[in-house]
């Protein structure tokens, strides 16, 4: 049955990809205070949800404005534990995380989207990005990143396998001394063994909320992350 469910939430994922892509103690006070879910991230959330229209057609469905201030707590919390001067962050397919931030917290952030159309592809750190060819960005960005967000259009296999080619390609060499860099993705539970195999993350407490998707995704993580640990109150028991 989990087998079947899972086959006919891949297509429902997949409906739209002909259209969408024809080529081819850790910081446990930042949550418990919300101290980075400040009025300006508020305002930061909801001015995105306000101006940036869904398209189906490029499977675009963002989390709900709860959802998007918790992940971005969970963003601020997991760079923080770095410990680093100017934490660089890599968003994959998620504008609404990126967009979550103000434009001082952005300077050491880049957003990899598709959508070349929509308003934040006028922003500095905006790279265009195609799954279909994932390695397709400046070589400066290589092994730059100390974390990486990911949420992509849809949840196949094959998909995700150009997200970790991406990933891998992004994210700072982990040798030596230098902290693993971190990961954290959203996908339905049902990918879980996959994301461990991908990424070595496991999912959290806290579901994400995605009001216009019919399926219910999950939060996935490779590092402790108190924001997480509590189920969203938006997600019927």
């Amino acid at each position: 049955m989990e087998l079947e469910l899972l086959e006919e939430l891949k297509a429902i994922s997949n409906r739209h990809t002909a259209e969408r892509y024809s080529s081819g103690d850790s910081k446990a006070t930042l949550c418990s205070s919300k101290v980075s879910s400040s009025a300006t991230t508020a305002n930061n959330s909801t001015t995105f949800l306000e101006q940036a229209v869904e398209d189906q057609k490029l499977n675009q469905y963002w989390y709900s404005q709860h959802t998007i201030d918790t992940l971005r707590d969970a963003i601020q919390e997991g760079v923080t534990s770095l410990d680093k001067d100017a934490p660089r962050v890599a968003f994959l397919s998620t504008p609404s995380l990126y967009f979550a931030f103000d434009e001082a917290e952005r300077r050491n952030f880049h957003l990899f989207d598709f959508d070349s159309k929509a308003p934040w592809s006028n922003d500095a750190r905006y790279v265009y990005f195609d799954y279909n060819h994932p390695l397709s960005f400046d070589e400066s960005l290589r092994n730059a990143f100390d974390m990486v967000v990911i949420d992509p259009p849809f949840i196949t296999r094959e998909v995700w396998d150009k997200y970790a080619a991406t990933t891998e390609a992004l994210a700072t060499d982990n040798t030596g001394s230098s902290p693993k860099p971190l990961v954290l993705a959203t996908t339905v539970h049902e990918n879980a063994p996959l994301m461990k195999e991908l990424f070595d993350v496991t999912p959290t407490a806290f579901q994400p909320s995605i009001p216009n998707l019919v399926y219910q995704y999950a939060c996935f993580t490779n590092f402790p992350c108190n924001c997480l640990a509590q189920p969203n109150k938006e997600i019927p028991l």
